[in-house]
């Protein structure tokens, strides 16, 4: 893809699955795009690898899958990678699990096997790269709070609900602002073509609630395999409110925690991180499928 044909705007965002799901049909990974050559429509596609130039670069350059996923997660908590190349190989680094959250010092190339160290703590990503090179260096742009609240029923969608935080665009060139909040598709009959397809603030599926930031947390932890052992739905036992772990403590387990509400420190039984959506996931899908899944 030429980016200089898309005038009017292009945005690329890495595919994950989504955080709640009733459609029984396959998710996969990849690359979204919206591309935009004309001032009232964008065009869509979806692709495992997407390689993009402009017009007076004289190669292309790659966006690939585990890049882009993991990009996502880095930035959702508020991460800016860098670009890095391994001192042995000289291939393109990519910090991932534990190290594409949490800055490290240490990484380990997965081209050659070797380790190599660097002065400051950082996360690396090769798109990076990509980004400098079309001046669009940002990572957590300026966002437009979406101002719609939803409220509606499995049995309007006969054909399942997928949700998803809203997550900052690896590239973005369009005038306007990214919208903030919970993206949604709902599904009729066909599933291939959702029948909604938007970014709301809030969202009530057959009267459970689910909050934006929540939404936002799982779509990345639930993808970081060191982590998912470790989510919790916690209570503070004090003031009895649903427990909710932010920045450095949303990624590593931990038995004391901070009631945000009454100041109470408490501790779980485990190492854990909480997440009030556990639990509203658990009861989405029993008022979905009866309680089968």
């Amino acid at each position: 893809m030429d980016l200089d044909d898309c005038r009017y705007g292009t945005a690329i965002w890495g595919i994950v699955p989504p955080v709640y799901d009733s459609t029984l049909s396959a998710t996969s990974r990849g690359i979204h795009a919206h591309l935009s050559v004309d001032r009232s429509t964008h065009s869509e596609l979806s692709c495992g690898a997407l390689y993009v130039k402009r017009h007076d670069w004289t190669r292309y350059l790659l966006l690939d899958t585990i890049s882009a996923s993991t990009y996502l997660a880095t930035a959702v908590f508020d991460q800016k990678p860098q670009y890095l190349e391994c001192p042995h190989c000289g291939q393109d680094h990519l910090d991932v699990g534990r190290d594409s959250v949490i800055p490290t010092q240490v990484h380990f190339c997965r081209d050659c096997g070797s380790s190599f160290k660097t002065e400051d703590e950082v996360i690396s990503n090769p798109l990076m790269g990509l980004k400098e090179r079309l001046g669009d260096p940002s990572c957590n742009r300026a966002k437009q709070l979406a101002r719609q609240t939803l409220e509606i029923s499995h049995q309007d969608f006969p054909g399942g609900i997928r949700l998803w935080g809203s997550n900052s665009a690896i590239i973005w060139t369009f005038s306007h602002r990214e919208k903030e909040g919970i993206h949604i598709h709902c599904f009729g009959d066909d599933p291939a073509t959702p029948i909604l397809d938007t970014t709301v603030a809030s969202v009530k599926i057959d009267g459970v609630a689910l909050e934006s930031e929540f939404v936002r947390y799982f779509m990345a932890q639930q993808n970081l395999q060191f982590l998912q052992p470790h989510l919790r739905n916690l209570y503070c036992e004090n003031c009895r409110h649903p427990h909710f772990d932010r920045g450095i403590d949303a990624l590593v387990p931990h038995s004391l925690h901070a009631c945000e509400i009454c100041g109470h420190c408490f501790k779980s039984k485990y190492k854990s991180v909480s997440n009030p959506i556990l639990n509203s996931l658990r009861e989405l899908y029993r008022l979905s499928f009866g309680g089968n899944t």
